[in-house]
């Protein structure tokens, strides 16, 4: 052969190489000019969960292309991509994968190539819950989707296109954390249900198998007294229910914890109840109920019989005094391991689930059983900053340290939801909260939040989502796993949610971030909009520069759901202002007085010269707020350096049958009921606040009923005084508060919030089916404001002379 024939024949080879190279490392393609080149494949045994997530991917991907790619049950001999869905077909070649995955609800998406051309991909995880999982990041990772939202109109976004390669199918994701869910309020779930299994929850529900939820919930919420129905018991045993006011009634859905007789009929009713659990599924015999809910009433309506408020002694030995934060928890968890032994006996797949809530929050100096799971509940906890903050939330984070030590199953619930009709950024603290229960093994959370739904019944829902959706989102990433990068998802949900517009919904989201935490006052989950608005947005001067970013957003925008998406945006935030603008903080000068005994002048003329607050309005958020009270109060208030004084008048036209409420065994700390006066001091440099209540009292003062707290700690105990004097017409009421015990001195600080509301039972004039008085109940308060809510306290100044 001539050279020159050596060279041309050596390039074509060469040029040939290279053609067949570039033909293997062709991108594989789901979706080719608008013609479906792929398969999904699922098992000739599949279950609904599997058949769910191939359904799941063929439908978005035809919502994406427009091309319809089929589902088998056998693949076809096509040259093309095929999706194999579930662990089987991964069960010879990804042994590795399902060991590291393990007993989570981790994924793997693997590919491999055939010599033929054929692309092979593997969605799966070693419980169906991993393989949907799986399927929803595949789409992610090669679409530009995101289920922003549950709405199913605006909820997803995405793009058109008629075609879509594989870019990026070979990846595995394990979860940090174990059960993950939020819970939904105001109504039942719809959309976001299928949000929730989209966006990396298991706690889904038991009745929609499909979902292959991995949390089982039983019994019912709140529910203690549902085992021994006072309908059924109550005649025959008052002694199973909570003794009031010293008599005994079925009232509050509260039982009497000591009332142990009970038990082998709550036992007998309990297994029952799990037994119609159990109906509910398929296969009963491998179901685990991971949840029997136990739960206390959502009130403080403790039995006071005589039993119950003396010390109590606990079965290891221990006597727990009646003034003991964990007197109530101990009688509860007490009555709890009783249960939780029996049923463990004949259901050992049954788990005894219990709230850690209000008066069960407090841990028991005792362990509890093994098949106990706490839900723990820190529900006034300040949501600006993390558990571990002890400045704020010293309490909340002391008892989840000790639940974390005792209990082996723990999961964290709180309230984030509802306060977000404000946009707080909650997924920055969520993320502290999680590397902190990282660290003690503590892996399992939810969190309360509004349904996504547009009615008149539920205004707040579609607020919170419309300004609020991408924390719902980090959160749900975060909750998987908290190491991940904020700023990244962030980003990434504002990129594939407002697309061109990203930028500008960017700058308006992190001003609105940064004022927030800029700010030391408290947030609490009840937190009220307008306050905020006025706190976060128009007192640091930001009004402007955030509807200027929201207005070029929604001018850049092009999708329309993007344009939907900033439009709603846009209008709750000029609503904001205008109403924000309006509302009005009350503020006022305290005079300082050199008088003495302030504590008993009634009747002195100090109390002309005193600051006085207008008086009270209605303080529920409802039609009434705000307007005049249907009983006039107003509070006076005076200070002498050292000490601050505040006089309450309070009118009341049912004076000659007003009583004041007697503590139970003699003096024990307790929230009043009836007429009661309940005020707040704190500082808005710390956060930091304090809570005072107490009633109109009785004739000789015995036995009266007086409550303070720091914030939700009830364990501080201040040394104020309160004297009462009753008219015919109204009751008095003058406080002295040491200024030192709520961490004030003039000389360096000399401002304080102050809020102060009233609480007035009266009988509305009807009666109810038994003949009794049908009781109302008026909040009011000098502002409008509402308790535990420094947001909206009134201000201040004690003058310095």
């Amino acid at each position: 052969m001539k050279p020159g024939r050596n060279i041309l024949m050596s390039a074509v080879l060469t040029m040939l190489a290279a053609v067949s190279v570039a033909s293997a490392e062709k991108t594989a393609d789901f979706v080719r000019g608008g013609r479906a080149v792929s398969e999904i494949i699922v098992s000739q045994r599949a279950g609904e969960p599997e058949l769910y997530a191939a359904q799941e991917l063929q439908t978005w991907i035809g919502n994406i292309t427009g091309a319809f790619v089929p589902v088998l049950k056998k693949h076809s001999g096509e040259s093309n991509v095929k999706i194999f869905i579930g662990r089987g077909f991964a069960a010879k070649d990804y042994r590795k994968d399902l060991g590291a995955i393990g007993g989570t609800d981790g994924f793997a998406v693997r590919t491999a190539r055939e010599a033929d051309g054929t692309t092979k991909i593997f969605v799966f995880g070693t419980v169906p819950r991993g393989t949907l999982h799986g399927v929803c990041e595949l789409l992610e990772r090669n679409t530009d989707i995101i289920w922003a939202r549950p709405d199913p109109v605006i909820g997803t976004v995405y793009g058109r296109t008629e075609n879509l390669p594989v870019k990026d199918a070979d990846f595995i994701d394990i979860p940090k954390s174990r059960f993950r869910g939020w819970q939904w309020i105001y109504h039942s779930p719809a959309g976001e249900t299928e949000w929730s299994s989209r966006n990396r929850m298991n706690r889904l529900g038991m009745d929609q198998p499909k979902f292959a939820g991995m949390f089982t919930s039983g019994g019912y919420g709140h529910g203690i007294q549902r085992y021994i129905d006072p309908k059924v018991y109550f005649g025959s045993h008052p002694e199973y229910y909570p003794e009031i006011n010293g008599k005994r009634t079925p009232a509050g859905q509260q039982i009497c914890l000591l009332a142990y007789e009970m038990i082998p009929e709550f036992l007998k009713n309990m297994r029952e109840e799990i037994k119609s659990d159990y109906r509910k599924v398929r296969k009963p015999a491998q179901v685990r109920i991971d949840f029997f809910n136990l739960s206390t009433a959502d009130n403080w309506r403790v039995c006071n019989c005589a039993k119950c408020t003396a010390p109590f002694r606990t079965e290891d030995g221990k006597t727990v005094a009646p003034e003991d934060p964990a007197f109530r928890s101990s009688q509860y968890y007490t009555f709890i391991n009783k249960i939780a032994r029996e049923i463990g006996k004949s259901h050992p797949n049954v788990v005894i689930g219990v709230y850690a809530y209000i008066f069960t929050s407090q841990p028991p100096p005792f362990k509890l059983e093994k098949n106990i799971r706490v839900n723990y509940c820190p529900f006034v906890m300040n949501e600006k900053v993390p558990i571990y903050d002890d400045q704020t939330n010293g309490l909340w984070h002391k008892y989840l340290d000790r639940w974390a030590e005792m209990c082996r199953m723990v999961y964290v619930r709180e309230y984030l939801g509802w306060a977000n009709k404000f946009p707080r950024s909650q997924e920055y603290r969520i993320q502290k909260n999680g590397l902190y229960y990282l660290k003690h093994k503590v892996l399992e959370y939810s969190a309360e939040h509004p349904v996504d739904i547009v009615s008149k019944a539920y205004p707040l829902s579609d607020t919170t989502w419309d300004v609020s959706g991408m924390s719902a989102w980090v959160i749900s990433r975060l909750w998987w796993n908290p190491e991940q990068d904020i700023e990244k998802l962030r980003d990434h949900y504002m990129a594939r949610t407002y697309r061109e517009a990203a930028p500008y919904m960017k700058v308006y989201h992190d001003l609105l971030r940064d004022s927030f935490y800029s700010s030391k006052l408290p947030s609490i989950y009840s937190d009220e909009l307008l306050p905020m608005v006025s706190t976060y947005i128009i007192k640091p001067g930001l009004t402007e520069r955030c509807r200027a970013a929201l207005e070029k957003a929604l001018a850049a925008a092009v999708h329309p759901v993007s344009r939907e998406l900033i439009s709603r945006q846009l209008k709750h935030f000029n609503n904001w202002i205008a109403n924000a603008k309006a509302d009005k903080t009350v503020r006022m000068s305290v005079p300082c007085s050199s008088t003495k005994d302030i504590l008993d002048s009634f009747d002195s003329d100090i109390w002309n010269n005193a600051a006085q607050t207008d008086d009270f309005v209605v303080a529920d958020q409802g039609e009434r707020h705000g307007k005049k009270a249907k009983f006039r109060t107003v509070a006076k208030l005076l200070h002498d350096r050292e000490n601050l004084y505040i006089c309450f008048d309070c009118h009341a036209p049912d004076m000659a049958a007003l009583k004041g409420n007697v503590a139970p065994g003699g003096g024990v700390e307790a929230i009043p009921r009836g007429d009661v006066m309940e005020f707040f001091l704190g500082h808005a440099a710390t956060g930091v606040y304090y809570q005072f209540m107490f009633d109109c009292g009785n004739e000789n003062g015995a036995g009266d009923v007086l409550f303070d707290a720091k914030g939700y700690d009830s364990s501080w105990n201040g040394t104020w005084k309160r004297r009462v004097k009753r008219y015919p017409d109204k009751w008095s009421a003058i406080v002295k508060v040491p200024l030192d015990e709520i961490g004030l001195n003039i000389t360096e600080n000399n401002r304080l919030l102050f809020q102060a509301v009233r609480g007035k039972s009266y009988d509305s004039g009807t009666r109810t089916p038994k003949g009794e008085p049908r009781m109302l109940r008026e909040m009011a308060s000098w502002n409008g404001g509402w308790v535990h809510q420094m947001d909206s306290f009134g201000e201040l100044t004690l003058n310095q002379n």
